[in-house]
């Protein structure tokens, strides 16, 4: 299991706390140890824990402690962050802050560790939230696909709106309010695409929030390279 930790001599607290929630013994402390040559990763990934943070509405100490401690070894200002009750991040929010990562290319094996380090981050404070969870679910699958690097297929979950009554005018109308989404031909016929994601939870998730809107959404599986 890699983690986010420098190749020098001065890591001992963020090397202890790893040790605490891992629960490894010091033997096993070598095979934590690996380098991190893309510094610019560092940067997105402070963001992503940042976010990450606040999305069950809640910041505990522990994660606080759990960035301080990144920041530090990293040389980046940490957020001004406080325990307690927060505003919660959108779900969406931690998941762009993901692909912003992506695109900055890092290194496959950097990428798989950073699904080790939110796991972690995760559990810093011995409770997992169902949106924790949702977002480890999608969050993993993105980094598994980068890591895949279109060598196999993958599934993927589509969330999709379906237009009713006037199908012209119902398409116009989304597509003004989402610009970023697609039309697309599904099963023969028009269906707006809001977005593709890795996590089938995940994805209704988002999808019952179109549904609540009074639109008729739905996700539809694919297998993508």
């Amino acid at each position: 299991t890699g983690v986010w930790v420098k190749e020098n001599k001065n890591h001992k607290n963020l090397f202890r706390l790893f040790l605490k929630y891992l629960n490894l013994e010091r033997r096993e402390a070598g095979d934590l140890i690996k380098a991190l040559i893309h510094t610019e990763g560092a940067e997105h990934i402070l963001i992503i824990l940042e976010k990450l943070a606040a999305v069950d509405q809640e910041i505990a100490e522990e994660e606080i402690q759990f960035i301080n401690e990144f920041a530090h070894e990293w040389h980046l200002k940490p957020p001004k962050l406080k325990a307690g009750i927060v505003q919660g991040t959108n779900l969406l929010e931690v998941r762009k802050a993901t692909l912003d990562y992506l695109d900055t290319n890092p290194p496959i094996e950097q990428a798989a560790q950073l699904i080790d380090l939110i796991t972690l981050f995760i559990k810093a404070d011995d409770k997992v939230t169902e949106e924790e969870q949702l977002l480890l679910a999608e969050v993993s699958g993105l980094l598994q696909h980068y890591e895949q690097k279109n060598n196999q297929m993958i599934k993927i979950y589509e969330v999709l709106i379906i237009p009713q009554h006037d199908k012209y005018k119902t398409l116009i109308t989304i597509k003004n309010i989402l610009p970023t989404t697609k039309i697309v031909k599904r099963r023969g016929g028009e269906v707006i695409l809001v977005d593709i994601f890795y996590s089938e939870e995940y994805a209704e998730k988002i999808s019952q929030q179109y549904i609540k809107l009074g639109l008729f959404s739905l996700v539809y599986a694919n297998l993508i390279t």
